[in-house]
């Protein structure tokens, strides 16, 4: 099983709390990473300096326990280990919880 090289219909939580900040209707408390272009841009600004960031390299894949043993799931995981791989070096730090 493979997956899709595109999806029809794509959400991103992130952008859209940025997206709702450069509209005036709020802050957004995001990755600097994820915000560099607005910030770029000037677009949005920010609040503290990086002497205030939170240095932060995590991402979690969650799912009900009893869908573990799901080929979709499986493959999904395998997937994603082999992606994060490919920028350590082939130590994916990846830890099953």
């Amino acid at each position: 099983m493979r997956a899709p090289d595109r999806f029809a219909v794509r959400f991103d939580r992130a952008q859209m709390s940025l997206d709702a900040a450069t509209q005036g209707l709020g802050v957004a408390l995001e990755s600097t990473t994820i915000a560099a272009r607005h910030i770029a841009e000037g677009k949005l600004r920010p609040v503290f300096g990086l002497d205030k960031a939170i240095k932060v390299k995590a991402h979690f894949a969650v799912y009900p326990a009893r869908h573990a043993k799901r080929p979709p799931v499986e493959a999904f995981l395998a997937w994603l280990h082999a992606e994060a791989s490919k920028g350590q070096g082939g130590a994916s730090g990846v830890r099953r919880m």
